[in-house]
């Protein structure tokens, strides 16, 4: 049996450049030092971040802090009646019928 884990991080490089190794003198003969953005989610709150990950520089910015929306859960049985109406009428009158002729011939 596989149990799935639910994501807790996202990790993307934004095409967006430092803005504090830009400031740097001589930074202009450096490659572009990208910023880098970190979603870590502990399933009440979701943070969002933005670091730069040159040694030299410590830039660290959130960009959003959230809760989590609790996820909403529908119970099997309704969904499957309300995709399948005629399905579930047909099995309640078989299943009235067989129930009624089991009472019958007891």
């Amino acid at each position: 049996m596989t149990t799935v884990l639910e994501r807790q991080h996202t990790y993307r490089v934004t095409l967006t450049p430092c803005p504090r190794c830009k400031r740097q003198p001589g930074s202009h003969g450096w490659p572009t030092p990208w910023l880098h953005e970190l979603a870590i989610a502990d399933g009440v709150q979701v943070v969002h971040v933005l670091l730069c990950r040159r040694p030299s520089c410590a830039f660290a910015e959130i960009i959003n802090l959230r809760a989590e929306a609790p996820a909403i859960r529908r119970s099997w049985l309704r969904a499957a009646v309300s995709r399948y109406p005629l399905t579930f009428a047909a099995a309640a009158v078989i299943n009235g019928i067989a129930f009624g002729l089991l009472l019958a011939l007891t």
